[in-house]
């Protein structure tokens, strides 16, 4: 037998062995490679080789600040887990908490500050940015005096919170702006109702059976997911006896509404409408509360039982769309099934921005027994002021539709961590025509386009936090997110930079030459410490007992170890204000009684339809999120994509649009272009539009 190899048997052996590998998953695997190699090299994170280890801290994108544990090399996170200890957030952070250390990295991160040039059409590099700052303040200030000057806090109740408004107070008297929100709402409704000076009103998920819901995304991210979701959970998870029901009354068609034990999808702005239609329900079938609590708030309310007799449940069932028969079996359920608790969205959540609204879902949980000891309405002490601010006079807090329209010369808006969208279109009709915006923000997003001047400040893990207590809370609560990033990026301190633009030389002089953030926290630190009150939790313990600290300085220090300070919980406290529904009030109610009315007796008006957003939470504020996240959410459908209004095919068909078509529409945050899609859940006077996720890196060519 011949062991001659031949040139042919090589050309053979040669030609099978290219054949063969096509058929291998190794030619296809390296162009994959090359292709993300040569595209996303950028993007690919490379850890550094270090020491492996753990820091416990907090989440600072929402109130709900759950605590995490960050899993870091060196001194980069490259990993996170959620604690299951944690006394509030029970190791249930929302997806966008589980990618926090992806925040830093972002390709849309701020290196500098930028100012608008109108020539160009864009924002273009500052290095002279204080200097003009100092400009705009002085000439705000000349033509308008300080109310011109203003600053829009979306996260009331901090200690920053508090330098803001003491900087204002130190020009003279400007205006500290909140923008709504399920806390804030909160705040203005304890002032409403005359509590004490420095006790707010919170919500007790834990004695609630049932939830009525105004169009709040409760399963959505809204107050604090791992202590809601636990209490709304399907009945195959739990027991009937140990959950919430949710009855949902919201023309929006969302998670919550589709997920809800009953789903009321009553007209756009009939939310009023329906808390009377349950009132009346209520008083006429004595179903009512009446402990003493409740008989001293509702005997000052003369004009609400006035309005709750002239309403009619055919008036009722006309305006919101839902029969009298459901409108009696809701109030059933609530008085007969409780503790109950009613709660409203915000208007990022479709509820329009109307206090007389607000106070009457407060009161319909007075007719509930929410104020009851074991009630699920408590109220709660707000956190003293540090040290360095007791010595300045601080103004008051006002809502951003209470002022006048083209009244502002220079605002200033704190965009470090928005957790629900911004009114850009309100906004603007607040400045003036040579007004000035500036905003504080890690991203080139959605707000720093709409700004004259954006100034970087650090994103989350990278420079010092504080977090607040959510609405589901009824205790104070204080607790930090420090940084954990060795970062050089560079970023304004905005301690440092509030202290730089007040005029009194002695502002902030308290923290010595050189004020920051850090300090602020720590001498906020020590004001609690001196209340001689509260205890501080350490989540990540196996026991998790709450102590007393032997000293402020170990407070302090539990503190940046990631423990929590929580204060005392309250009784209810006594409401010595006036009515909450006065005559303005009242006539407010009935003319929006009267609008739905004639919105369900009159054809809808197809040219002007009513724009509800779809979408809550830090995705919905149209700035970025991290790419990897976007990317999944948009692929698996999880969350509606941004750019996205959908239609009631009756109203397409009136107005000649398919789905799948650009369309230019104008709304609450401006002029939006999205596509059409069509549902029937969708009322036909409404348009529903999309909010969550805006276009990022990864190919969207609509931003929202």
């Amino acid at each position: 037998m011949s062991t001659r190899v031949s040139r042919r048997d090589v050309l053979k052996l040669m030609s099978g062995v290219a054949v063969g590998t096509l058929f291998t998953p190794v030619p296809w695997k390296l162009l994959d490679d090359l292709a993300i190699r040569t595209q996303n090299e950028g993007w690919i994170a490379h850890p550094r080789r270090g020491k492996l280890g753990f820091v416990p801290t907090h989440c600072s994108l929402c109130p709900a600040g759950c605590a995490l544990n960050l899993r870091c090399v060196g001194n980069v996170p490259v990993s996170l887990s959620a604690i299951p200890t944690h006394t509030m957030g029970a190791g249930k952070p929302c997806p966008y908490g589980l990618v926090l250390h992806h925040f830093a990295g972002h390709p849309d991160r701020l290196r500098g500050a930028q100012v608008l040039d109108a020539a160009r059409g864009g924002l273009q590099a500052e290095a002279q940015w204080e200097r003009q700052l100092q400009r705009w303040l002085k000439e705000a200030m000349a033509r308008g005096g300080a109310q011109s000057v203003a600053v829009l806090d979306p996260n009331p109740g901090r200690a920053l919170s508090s330098c803001y408004r003491a900087f204002l107070g130190s020009l003279g008297g400007g205006r500290y702006l909140v923008p709504p929100s399920q806390e804030s709402l909160l705040r203005e409704l304890s002032r409403a109702a005359g509590l004490p000076e420095g006790t707010q009103l919170a919500y007790e998920l834990s004695n609630c059976r049932t939830l009525l819901s105004f169009s709040a995304p409760v399963l959505e991210g809204w107050g604090t997911p791992g202590r809601v979701l636990p209490r709304l959970r399907s009945v195959e998870s739990q027991g009937a006896s140990e959950r919430a029901r949710l009855i949902q009354a919201s023309p929006i068609p969302n998670v919550s509404a589709r997920l809800a034990d009953h789903w009321y999808r009553i007209r756009p702005g009939s939310e009023a409408a329906f808390a009377l239609g349950v009132a009346r329900v209520l008083l006429d079938r004595g179903w009512y509360d009446s402990s003493p609590a409740s008989r001293e708030i509702l005997t000052r309310e003369t004009e609400l039982l006035s309005l709750i007799s002239d309403t009619s449940l055919d008036a009722v069932s006309l305006a919101t769309g839902v029969s009298q028969e459901e409108l009696e079996r809701s109030a059933w359920r609530l008085s007969h099934e409780g503790p109950s608790l009613v709660v409203q969205g915000d208007p990022s959540s479709g509820v329009a921005a109307d206090a007389s609204v607000s106070r009457m879902v407060f009161l319909l949980n007075v007719l509930l027994g929410a104020t009851r000891s074991q009630g699920t309405l408590k109220t709660k002490a707000s956190l003293p002021l540090p040290h360095c601010l007791r010595s300045h006079g601080a103004v008051a807090a006002t809502s951003l539709e209470s002022i006048p329209d083209a009244s502002l010369q220079l605002l200033l808006i704190d965009g470090s961590r928005l957790s629900s969208a911004l009114p850009m279109a309100q906004i603007r009709r607040k400045m003036e025509p040579q007004g000035r915006i500036v905003a504080l923000t890690p991203y080139a997003g959605k707000l720093a386009r709409a700004c004259d001047l954006v100034l970087p400040t650090s994103a989350p893990l990278e420079g010092w936090d504080e977090v607040e207590a959510a609405c589901d809370l009824a205790l104070p609560r204080f607790a930090l997110a420090r940084p954990v990033f060795d970062t050089k990026a560079e970023y304004i301190d905005p301690v440092q930079l509030l202290q730089r633009l007040s005029p009194d030389p002695k502002f902030l002089s308290a923290l010595g030459p050189k004020p920051s953030y850090e300090k602020l926290l720590r001498d906020q630190s020590d004001a609690l410490y001196e209340l001689d009150e509260g205890r501080v939790i350490e989540p990540w313990t196996e026991d998790g007992k709450a102590s007393r600290a032997s000293s402020s300085s170990a407070q302090w220090e539990a503190l940046l170890r990631g423990a929590e300070w929580y204060g005392e919980g309250m009784s209810w406290k006594s409401m010595e204000g006036p009515a909450l529904i006065g005559a303005d009030a009242a006539q407010t109610l009935r003319r929006s009684m009267e609008r739905a009315r004639t919105r369900a007796l009159v054809p809808a008006r197809f040219e002007q339809l009513c724009v509800l957003p779809l979408g809550s939470g830090v995705g919905s504020t149209g700035e970025p999120v991290p790419p990897l996240l976007a990317k999944l959410c948009r692929e698996s459908t999880l969350l509606s994509r941004a750019g996205t209004i959908y239609l009631n095919p009756q109203t397409a068909r009136v107005m000649g649009l398919r789905s799948g078509q650009r369309v230019q529409f104008e709304g609450p945050w401006g002029a939006e272009t999205a596509r059409v899609q069509l549902s029937e859940r969708v009322e036909p006077s409404s348009l529903v539009a999309a909010t969550s996720l805006a276009s990022g890196v990864f190919g969207d060519e609509v931003r929202s």
